[in-house]
């Protein structure tokens, strides 16, 4: 099945002077996404989001649980998890959206993600993606077991690398995709690694952070980024690009690693917004009229109400992660941005009944009040 999506439109973005602007009629004035449980999909995370065109944006999920089509309830036998699943949203004439989701063996009783691992050593979670070059690039994670977790252990799962995914054919039906996977560099400890990407003039640019308490920056030109024998570029201490990964030798800057990193033009400045501290209830954002910085302070935009105790959505076993901002629902007349988060709870019996959890949910915050 094809999207009824023309490649010539998927062109949403385009580049004045080397920033990274949205067309007028950004999807905002028509819909926003939602996330309903329906036809088997109930819940993910990770919610990556790439505009396709005016009307449609590609939802790429990490963790998802699925079932059978008619099964609306996680109680229900057959749920099942794969590690990531892709969502199709697109905006109707009456301001409400259609959702079609998508993973591979669907409804089987073995169901299997879209990004499917070579080996039974990790899986894929979804990190970020983009278009270029009428291709769809995805940055995936490599997880794996955590040794030596304990059992009351949250997280047991360990970061083994990063691939890149390209996907030539994008807007057919994600279980027809031709899946192209190339390694990424390890970046070098003292790295957790990739973080999110910016496009800007014939690069990519990544940030990466660095012991949670600072970021620097690589990049590569947009065109050879599956081509691991050319070599990526660091922003150096002189503030110069240089070829290679010297970590004693890249500018960092100072603080919590970011989810998303986005130019508005209306405003003349990069605003990222930052990944959630384990157990904070703020999401936080850091300014900067440079991609290079200087990178504000940062700054909390939103108050989580499952993690802020008097709350009616509180539980105190609650906790969020992967805030990111939607840039194709930027509306720039009210100066309002659209970000997606994540909640999840440590006890498996209330993700189960509380179809609220593990759900993206999806905010808007006013720009002009900070």
């Amino acid at each position: 099945m094809k999207f009824s999506i023309a490649i010539a439109l998927f062109c949403f973005f385009s580049f004045i002077y080397g920033q990274q602007t949205i067309v007028s009629n950004s999807i905002l004035n028509v819909c926003k996404p939602e996330f309903p449980l329906k036809d088997g999909w109930l819940g993910g995370d990770g919610d990556v989001s790439v505009p396709l065109d005016s009307n449609t944006t590609l939802f790429i999920f990490s963790d998802s649980y699925v079932a059978r089509k008619k099964q609306n309830s996680r109680k229900d036998r057959g749920l099942r998890m794969v590690s990531n699943s892709v969502a199709v949203q697109k905006c109707l004439p009456n301001g409400k959206n259609e959702v079609t989701y998508y993973w591979n063996k669907m409804y089987s009783k073995r169901p299997k993600p879209i990004f499917k691992s070579p080996s039974k050593k990790y899986l894929y979670w979804v990190n970020d993606g983009y278009f270029a070059d009428n291709a769809l690039f995805v940055i995936l994670e490599k997880i794996g077991q955590k040794e030596n977790a304990s059992p009351d252990d949250i997280f047991k799962f360990s970061l083994l690398g990063f691939v890149l995914a390209k996907i030539d054919n994008p807007y057919d039906d994600p279980n027809e995709w031709n899946i192209e996977y190339t390694a990424l560099p390890n970046l070098g400890n003292p790295f957790l690694g990739l973080r999110c990407h910016v496009l800007l003039e014939n690069y990519v640019y990544f940030f990466v952070s660095r012991h949670d308490t600072a970021q620097v920056l690589v990049r590569k030109p947009i065109s050879s980024i599956d081509r691991p024998e050319e070599e990526f570029e660091y922003y150096a201490l002189d503030e110069t690009w240089k070829s290679g990964l010297d970590t004693f030798d890249m500018k960092t800057i100072k603080g919590f690693r970011s989810n998303t990193v986005k130019y508005h033009p209306d405003r003349k400045e990069w605003i990222m917004i930052l990944d959630i501290k384990f157990l904070d209830n703020k999401i936080k954002m850091r300014t900067a009229p440079n991609l290079t910085g200087p990178w504000s302070d940062e700054i909390a935009v939103y108050e989580i109400p499952e993690i802020t105790p008097g709350n009616e959505a509180f539980h105190k076993n609650n906790f969020c992660y992967l805030s990111r901002e939607c840039i194709q629902n930027y509306d720039p007349i009210k100066q309002e941005i659209l970000v997606t988060y994540d909640i999840n709870n440590s006890i498996f019996s209330e993700i189960l009944a509380n179809s609220k959890i593990y759900t993206p949910k999806v905010i808007s915050i006013p720009l002009n009040k900070f």
